[in-house]
């Protein structure tokens, strides 16, 4: 019985109409917006003759829409101007923090009574409910569509789509409703995970906006492919709504496209150029989408605002972005000029206990604040590592460090499972480093940028630091300028040598003296430091320096291990 009464769901946006068969003795018209635990409600119990409802509003009610918290008016039905008998018709519109309720052809009028944004369903019934009430609602929209105030029904895209010809009353692009979208601030080098509650039917997709107060870029995420992955589509040049866009890569959701109901756990990140997104520990397969610099909000909400998609932030602490460091000399390792450490504040030192002697033994690159990627040849089995960052002297007790400099013991080593040494040829020879005590990010550490789009290009200069540990071991930490060569390049130069060719593995690339140059080089301490290119501002780790090889006349060749093919796997291990 006490669930008999009629009820209908009521989303953000929607109306519906309201037609109740009212006798005398209903006494006045109950309309309680409720979820399964509590009810907000306001009854009518007459009208005046120009359209103004009496009506009390009440908040707090239990499930059944009893024992409340008086809100506007504590009024009870008194006999006076009551409802003639006969179709009493009203509107009810829910919005994003209230319900509004007013006689049909008089908005006017509206009466407005507190929402939560749980409560999404609509019961009406009468004040006094010995008697059924019988009660239709009408004018309800499709599972696509939307009803605007003045009645129409309207494709449920064309709600906050930021265009004034859709209703016609214009309740489409009503500011209480469009402004209530999920909104948080986020800026450059924030990452916020991003919790939502999705439906299939009716939300669709999710849509990520990053928007100033004009425009906005955007993308949405309709389909789950399993360990992380997701189809998506990326559009920029949208209006301040999100939509009305200029295609990026354009896939739109279908019925076989479909993201699992229930919690979905994201992860947004703005960089300085750009938005990534990617599903909650699934870094390696982050996606982006260009950001204006004043693009400072995100908003995010489903693809179908028929009903509303619970939403909450969680804002990270900010990082500094990859990559950026103070201007350092152009050439600075091997016959080079002292290179300033924040010209590359990404550059780790790697020490081994050598019988209670703590002996630097190679170069590394900070890529998070806890994981420094490294070559696999530089950390035999069984020993106790150390890394060093924001160094500027090799030694680890140099005197006269600054108190920038982070000491700390390796926590994990993690080499590739597929190194073997000289019985692979060096192939797959990368590790990462899980440091016991994180960095605090400074001038002198900073994270260097990875991405698996950073495939090696011919004859472009590479920068690599290091302090070499040679017959003529360097104390200051210098850097060195080489030109890179391709696979084939590498491959064709070092036909000459056969022994060495054999370690031109498939995971390779080379590097040598830039035409002229007759002074760089690498020593034998570089190994692990990192060969890295300059893209767009930013500086991107491209290779690990893994191997010094001779071709066949007797001019040094450098190997490198190729990061681009490694991304995917560092990001797993470092929690990215």
């Amino acid at each position: 019985m006490c669930d008999a009464a009629p009820s209908v769901a009521l989303s953000v946006g929607d109306t519906v109409t309201v037609k109740a068969q009212y006798q005398a003795k209903h006494k006045a018209v109950r309309f309680n917006l409720c979820d399964d635990n509590s009810c907000n409600m306001m009854w009518v119990h007459g009208v005046l003759p120009d359209g103004t409802l009496k009506f009390g509003a009440w908040t707090e009610c239990n499930s059944r829409g009893w024992w409340c918290k008086p809100y506007f008016k504590e009024t009870w039905p008194d006999g006076k101007d009551e409802f003639p008998a006969g179709e009493l018709v009203f509107e009810v519109k829910r919005h994003a923090s209230a319900m509004e309720v007013w006689l049909s052809g008089h908005p006017e009028h509206k009466l407005t009574v507190p929402a939560t944004a749980n409560y999404k369903r609509l019961k009406v019934l009468p004040f006094n409910w010995k008697y059924d009430m019988p009660v239709q609602f009408t004018n309800l929209c499709g599972d696509s569509e939307f009803r605007c105030t003045s009645g129409e029904c309207r494709g449920v895209r064309e709600k906050c789509d930021g265009r004034l010809d859709n209703c016609r009353d214009l309740s489409d692009e009503d500011p209480s409703m469009c402004d209530s979208a999920p909104t948080t601030s986020i800026k450059v080098g924030q990452t916020t995970v991003v919790k939502v509650q999705f439906k299939p039917t009716p939300h669709k997709a999710v849509r990520f906006n990053l928007c100033d107060d004009s425009s906005c870029n955007l993308v949405w995420i309709h389909h789950l492919l399993g360990d992380g992955a997701f189809k998506y589509s990326t559009w920029s040049d949208c209006n301040a709504r999100g939509w009305h866009c200029k295609p990026i890569k354009e896939v739109w959701p279908n019925d076989k496209d479909k993201l699992p109901a229930g919690e979905l756990v994201f992860e947004v990140k703005r960089t300085s150029a750009s938005m990534e997104v990617w599903i909650s520990g699934h870094p390696e397969h982050k996606f982006s989408v260009p950001a204006k610099p004043t693009y400072s909000r995100l908003k995010v909400l489903p693809f179908h605002w028929k009903e509303d998609m619970p939403v909450k932030f969680i804002a990270k602490s900010i990082e500094p972005e990859c990559g950026k460091a103070r201007p350092g000399p152009t050439e600075l390792v091997k016959g080079g000029d002292p290179a300033s450490i924040e010209s590359v504040p990404w550059h780790a030192a790697l020490y081994l206990d050598r019988a209670g002697k703590i002996e630097f033994v190679c170069g590394g690159s900070l890529v998070s604040r806890c994981f420094v990627v490294t070559a696999a040849h530089c950390l035999p089995k069984n020993e106790k590592v150390y890394v060093a960052l924001g160094k500027y002297i090799s030694g680890w007790d140099s005197e006269n460090e600054e108190p920038k400099v982070l000491k700390t013991e390796a926590k994990a080593v993690h080499r590739h499972p597929y190194y073997k040494g000289a019985a692979t040829k060096q192939g797959y020879d990368i590790a990462v480093i899980e440091l016991n005590t994180c960095v605090d990010f400074s001038d002198k550490a900073a994270p260097i940028c990875i991405d698996a789009n950073d495939k090696p290009q011919a004859s472009n200069d590479i920068k690599v630091a290091g302090w070499g540990n040679d017959s003529t071991s360097l104390s200051e930490l210098e850097s060195v300028l080489l030109s890179q060569l391709t696979f084939e390049e590498c491959f064709q130069l070092m036909s000459s040598n056969t022994p060495h060719l054999a370690y031109i593995t498939h995971d390779k690339f080379c590097a040598r003296r830039r035409q002229g140059d007759s002074k760089s080089g690498l020593l034998r301490g570089d190994s692990g430091g990192g060969a890295i290119v300059k893209r767009h501002g930013q500086w991107h780790l491209g290779g690990v320096v893994s191997l010094r090889l001779q071709n066949g006349e007797a001019e040094e060749v450098y190997a490198l291990t190729d990061v681009s093919q490694y991304v995917d796997w560092i990001m797993r291990l470092a929690k990215y």
